[in-house]
């Protein structure tokens, strides 16, 4: 089902080999670059400091509206007289029946809802400016622990490494007494056995030390960008 394999029969008992391996890296994280990456790369970061720069125009355009404003206005026409259609229409043509003006016009705000709408919006700029900051103190701590989650399965996977050593070397110790004939098979194979469980927790330990990356990418906003995804605008 995975593999869409299911329309051929013949597929099904089909052996399936990996042509790669899983990369299981190690790496040091850095809080400070870590929520660096965060504040530019979190979309709904990104979303709100946009709505912030919105309310500031919204608050410019209401703080423009309190001042008096001064327009020129001016109409010109042109009037057709006559006792039929086509006399008015022909009079248009003359210079007697123009009409035009010109003036200044001045409007000054009067009342309180010019004021009461400037209030309004800088009291909404205010309120994106509390859900910034929230936003980013959650981005902080999410962050933060994504960090010290890393750190945890770091020191995991350098204990389950360092056990893992110790079982190798036990087992070579042991092995070579099993060839002088000082062990036999059952203990070798407890140890072989000890040595399989130290191996396969080291790995455990890397597979979770890179979930936990993975966490971090997700919590910097990083995931798309480090698998070189581009969404179309």
């Amino acid at each position: 089902l995975i593999t869409n394999l299911v329309d051929d029969s013949n597929l099904w008992n089909a052996e399936i080999e990996a042509i790669d391996q899983p990369q299981l890296s190690v790496e040091k994280v850095d809080l400070v670059e870590s929520l660096e990456n965060a504040f530019d790369y979190r979309p709904e970061y990104i979303s709100k400091k946009i709505e912030l720069g919105n309310k500031d125009i919204k608050i410019k355009v209401a703080k423009n509206a309190l001042f008096p404003t001064v327009d020129l206005i001016g109409s010109f026409g042109l009037n057709g007289l006559g006792d039929k259609y086509s006399e008015a229409v022909n009079s248009l043509d003359d210079k007697d029946f123009r009409d035009w003006s010109a003036g200044v016009q001045i409007t000054i705000p009067w009342g309180g809802g010019d004021r009461a709408d400037f209030d309004k919006k800088k009291l909404e700029k205010m309120q994106v400016l509390f859900e910034l900051k929230r936003l980013e103190q959650n981005i902080i701590l999410d962050v933060r622990d994504k960090v010290r989650a890393i750190d945890i399965q770091y020191r995991q996977v350098e204990a389950a490494k360092l056990v893992e050593e110790k079982q190798r070397e036990n087992y070579a110790a042991q092995d070579k007494r099993y060839a002088a004939g000082e062990l036999n098979t059952h203990d070798l194979l407890e140890y072989r056995f000890r040595l399989a469980l130290a191996e396969l927790d080291h790995i455990k330990a890397l597979i979770d030390y890179n979930i936990a990356l993975i966490n971090l990418d997700k919590a910097q906003g990083l995931t798309l960008v480090k698998n070189n995804i581009t969404l179309e605008e």
